[in-house]
Formats: structure tokens, C-alpha cells, sequence
């Protein structure tokens, strides 16, 4: 199920470019929590 609970988000658009994505483990293009309760 989804949570309601969390702390804020990133969208990534090119994660192969991204110094964030590449941190977060992420390899799709899409919106992600940050902090999820």
C-alpha cells in the first residue's frame, strides 16, 4: 500500500546525468520520496 507519510521529493529526468540519482540507487526518470515514515 501507499503512505501519506513522508518528507519531501525528488523528480529526476535523466538519472544516467544525475549525481542525485546515481546517490539514491535510482535508474528510471520519475518522482521519489525522500523520507518515507
Amino acid at each position: 500500500s501507499l503512505t501519506e507519510d513522508w518528507a519531501g521529493y525528488v523528480v529526476i529526468s535523466h538519472p544516467e546525468q544525475s549525481d542525485i540519482a546515481e546517490e539514491m540507487g535510482v535508474t528510471e526518470p520519475g518522482t521519489y520520496a525522500l523520507k518515507v515514515r
